[in-house]
């Protein structure tokens, strides 16, 4: 679906007229619903055996193969993902085309054209397969990942799944939630220098700030890290590598096969440099019909047995849902989720629940973006995305408008500015201290604080100094009681058009 020069040696997102999948970046197959329709192997496009049928099957159902709506992944990664390669250089959709490096436009007719061709080669690629798998006595054991009624009739359309290792049980060991992590998805949003970069997050640990959040999706966000770890390692040894720098990656998946788990792990394992992830937060990219997001956190469970994964997290996880995963024996140790005072959907049972199972939470958004600082005390409305805005600026944006209009926020921000002043520290501090009190009082957990550059490392230098009282917890609560009351569980808006 590609030119020439988009081509890498050994691996190609082929056949995919009809795809599905968190940007599978990179990755040898292309799936739509769960099940492949094609793979790159030996410099040749593969089909699946019954793509065509599959194709059709999804033309049948677009709201399930539609592409993912991925508004808080960084700039390079299309809108509407599914197959991107990680250089960001473009995706095809059936009904989309995100233009990018020297990428082409691919119409409607056109994608259709391609997903029945990769189907008329499936069904010569798929009496050879069957032959195989009979005198070979292979099993298939791939499910497939869709809980459409046709979906059932393509289970076992991947015979190159390969079987995992046997794994003894093991001992999951307790977690240790640092209270500040460094979000890295945005560290190229302002300039595009990897040198910049790396400075950037040997400044935040040399003032001590060690434990990292990124993803595999987050661009190259995951290499960054992993030249910072061979930097820090060859400065002061593999040993305080190993023990001063703690990495929380994510697998964000719609599909729940273990192939793909595998791919991801491996990819994530070799962009980091190292044998055992510290911690993978899974998000389930995709609406919660069915057991599929439980059948992909199993997968990761594999993975943890087998020492490629230290400690599993949910992320975005609301409440019903992440009582599924662990009631299936997933042992999810932490769940990442959006909480500050402009977003306060945790407080609709996820602190409840994840204080009842010892489950811990790392929340981002603690600073609103941006908006919850002293830049915007006293200053008119700049509308919804102001002239320089980041994207999380823009993204949180939302969130203030939910809660309530830009009068009652200047009250909040001048409250903030009150308690601020009692402790000596900014806005931003109180906004953050407020998170982190809640956190104390219930599940515990930490907070991320993205950055970009140094320019915020100070006031982040202050933030464990600052420690809020009843009473200024009490004061914050007073404001926040007058906004709209928030409706829903995490991420619930957020996940609704999938």
């Amino acid at each position: 679906q590609g030119s020439p020069a988009q081509r890498p040696a050994t691996r190609h997102l082929c056949c995919q007229g009809m795809a599905a999948g968190a940007a599978a970046q990179g990755s040898a197959s292309c799936a739509c619903a769960g099940a492949q329709l094609g793979s790159f192997k030996r410099g040749k496009c593969v089909a699946a055996p019954g793509s065509l049928l599959l194709a059709l099957g999804c033309f049948a159902a677009p709201a399930f193969c539609r592409g993912l709506r991925m508004s808080t992944v960084p700039a390079q990664l299309s809108p509407l993902a599914g197959c991107q390669r990680q250089n960001g250089s473009g995706a095809c959709h059936l009904t989309r085309w995100r233009p990018a490096g020297n990428t082409r436009s691919i119409p409607l007719f056109e994608a259709l054209g391609a997903a029945a061709a990769c189907g008329i080669v499936a069904m010569a690629a798929g009496r050879v397969e069957a032959a195989k798998a009979k005198a070979q006595s292979q099993p298939k054991r791939r499910e497939a990942a869709t809980s459409l009624a046709l979906g059932s009739a393509f289970a076992g359309l991947d015979i190159s799944q390969r079987p995992g290792p046997a794994a003894a049980a093991v001992t999951v060991e307790p977690i240790k939630v640092p209270p500040v992590l460094i979000g890295c998805w945005q560290l190229l949003e302002r300039e595009a220098d990897i040198g910049k970069a790396l400075a950037t997050l040997d400044a935040y640990a040399e003032a001590g700030f060690t434990a990292y959040d990124t993803a595999d999706i987050y661009g190259p966000s995951e290499g960054i890290l992993g030249k910072f770890r061979r930097n820090y390692a060859a400065r002061k040894g593999e040993e305080a590598a190993k023990k001063d720098i703690t990495v929380f990656t994510k697998y964000v998946t719609r599909d729940a096969s273990e192939d793909y788990a595998r791919q991801v792990n491996e990819r994530s394992r070799k962009s980091l440099g190292v044998d055992q992830l510290d911690v993978v937060q899974y998000c389930w990219f995709a609406s919660f019909r069915g057991d599929d997001h439980v059948k992909a956190g199993k997968q990761l469970q594999k993975l943890q047995e087998e020492g490629k994964i230290k400690h599993l997290a949910g992320c975005n996880y609301d409440t019903q849902h992440l009582r599924e995963l662990v009631d299936a024996g997933v042992p999810i140790q932490v769940n990442q989720v959006q909480y500050s005072l402009l977003d306060l959907r945790v407080e609709n049972g996820m602190l409840d629940y994840c204080k009842e199972k010892r489950i811990q939470l790392t929340c981002f958004g603690t600073v609103g973006g941006g908006w919850l600082s002293d830049e915007y005390l006293g200053q008119p409305d700049p509308g919804r995305s102001p002239f320089g805005a980041t994207v999380s600026k823009r993204m949180y944006r939302s969130s203030l408008s939910t809660w309530g209009d830009w009068e009652l926020f200047q009250t909040l921000l001048r409250q903030l500015r009150t308690v601020a002043d009692k402790h000596k520290c900014s806005i931003a501090n109180v906004a953050v201290a407020w998170v982190q009190r809640r956190l104390k009082d219930t599940c515990g957990g930490g907070v991320i604080i993205g950055v970009r550059d140094a320019s915020h490392l100070e006031d982040l230098k202050r933030q464990s100094s600052v420690t809020l009282d009843d009473e200024d917890m009490s004061a914050i609560r007073a404001v926040l009681d007058k906004g709209q009351r928030p409706s829903g569980d995490v991420w619930s808006r957020e996940r609704s058009p999938y």
